[in-house]
């Protein structure tokens, strides 16, 4: 069955591979310092909408990226429950 399909089987992480401050930093300030920035630069009136549209598509983006990452860890976290029931029952 497809339990026992290691293909799609994640086992857990003990060491992290890109420390909590850089994530961080890669993925929320450096894109944030990017748009305002070039909106500033690259703006030609509406400097304060520019940045508030771009603002706001980052962060309605950067929420539904965190939900979807979620939904599949928890299926991860299902598939390896699954698992262990099953070995349980033989």
């Amino acid at each position: 069955m497809f339990l026992d399909d290691e293909s799609i089987s994640y086992p857990y992480a003990t060491q992290e591979t890109v420390p909590t401050w850089l994530l961080i930093v890669l993925t929320f300030v450096l894109p944030v310092v990017v748009i305002i920035g070039s909106s500033y630069f690259f703006g030609e009136r509406k400097f304060t909408r520019d940045v508030y549209v771009a603002l706001l598509g980052f962060v309605i983006a950067y929420g539904l990226t965190g939900l979807f990452t979620d939904i599949v860890k928890v299926r991860r976290t299902l598939l390896s429950l699954s698992l262990s029931l099953q070995s349980k029952e033989d």
